[in-house]
């Protein structure tokens, strides 16, 4: 498979001129000196491009970490791996590798890239929201098939016009719901447990999870009490058809 970042084409000249052309009509442009110019002009080349390499980078990221956690995650070995090699969070991973697939799933290369282009966060992280504070209005004004850079600007002006009218109040992104930190870690804990239980005959499983249980509590020092509980739906990928409600 194509790499998802890498295939999203470098920015054109179109937007920068755009751009430019829209600043000429400035009061501010005409305040400023001819050498001023040619620098607004030249930073603000700039700034595109590496706002695009930037959006790049990150979806690269996201899509390196996906590759990653489909290997080591049914192992129970991923959080070690973030944890132990990189500075950055079990949470943060997620967060980018669910960018990167919501990404990959709503928005083509072009619109991204225009998108990109602009600083515009139109990538989210959760399956609620899977493009941000924009999801409400993509779902009222779908993205132009077979996108041009020219569609996928008048586009972008759109659904950011739409958010706006639709929160009027909120015209700067809120910061997300926190999301515990633990949920991760509990899930790939569960699995790799999970998997060493299946292979201990019944009859000896209460007593080979108390061991474990015993043995940190020794280490560590902390009390338990506990009750059953539902593992959650999306932790086990079950086969056959779907259970009833």
């Amino acid at each position: 498979m194509a790499k998802l970042a890498a295939a999203i084409p470098p920015v054109s000249a179109l937007p920068i001129a755009e751009m430019l052309e829209s600043m000429s009509q400035k009061q501010w442009w005409n305040e400023l000196t001819a050498a001023q110019h040619t620098k607004i002009k030249h930073e603000s080349s700039g700034l595109v491009t590496e706002l695009v390499a930037m959006g790049q980078s990150r979806m690269a990221i996201g899509e390196h970490l996906s590759a990653i956690q489909e290997v080591l995650e049914p192992m129970g070995a991923f959080t070690a791996y973030v944890h132990d090699y990189f500075y950055f969070s079990l949470r943060t991973a997620y967060r980018w590798i669910a960018g990167w697939k919501n990404a990959k799933n709503n928005l083509s290369d072009v619109v991204l890239r225009e998108a990109m282009a602009v600083g515009m966060n139109i990538m989210g992280e959760s399956e609620d929201k899977p493009l941000g504070i924009y999801t409400e209005a993509v779902a009222t004004t779908p993205p132009p098939r077979n996108a041009t850079p020219e569609t996928a600007r008048k586009w972008l002006v759109r659904i950011d016009e739409y958010r706006k009218e639709s929160h009027p109040r909120t015209h700067v992104e809120t910061a997300p719901k926190p999301v515990s930190d633990m949920e991760p870690l509990l899930r790939e804990t569960y699995l790799a447990l999970r998997r060493a239980v299946r292979r201990i005959p019944p009859g000896s499983r209460g007593e080979f999870v108390s061991h474990i249980v015993g043995m940190l509590i020794g280490e560590f020092s902390f009390r338990v009490i506990t009750k059953p509980q539902a593992v959650p739906d999306d932790w086990i990928k079950r086969r056959g058809r779907p259970r009833a409600a």
